[in-house]
């Protein structure tokens, strides 16, 4: 991968659970947060990894070992 800068742990964590399939609800229940902030975490991840889409950042933090 190119220059990024490491996403957040809680980032992280949104985004694995994303990566596992779940909602952001059911993400917000896992991380006692609410949506607004799966939200924000997921946007944070993304802009971080320099991915367009959650998708695209759950490949890039997986190939690069971070999730």
């Amino acid at each position: 991968m190119t220059d990024y800068t490491k996403p957040t742990r809680r980032q992280l964590q949104a985004l694995k659970h994303a990566a596992e399939g779940l909602e952001y609800s059911q993400i917000a229940q896992a991380m006692g947060v609410s949506q607004n902030s799966v939200s924000a975490f997921l946007y944070g991840a993304r802009q971080r990894l320099g991915a367009r889409t959650t998708a695209q950042a759950t490949y890039m933090a997986a190939k690069e070992g971070l999730l």
